[in-house]
């Protein structure tokens, strides 16, 4: 599985709302299959950037 930045998703995404190409070209020139360009479309636009970002929590004490 190809790992994208979050530079990279939002490359895409750009260009998807630009009208620069639709989620199938986008995501046959990225690598993907266009439903998950499709959700990181409406990622975006629900959440803006922070959508992409990796919330990361430490638990304390033992497991």
């Amino acid at each position: 599985m190809v790992k994208f930045t979050i530079e990279e998703k939002i490359n895409a995404i750009t260009r998807y709302l630009n009208g620069a190409d639709g989620y199938s070209t986008i995501a046959k020139d990225i690598g993907v299959h266009y439903s998950k360009l499709q959700f990181w479309v409406k990622k975006y636009q629900y959440h803006g950037k922070k959508a992409f970002l990796k919330n990361y929590y430490k638990l304390s004490g033992p497991i």
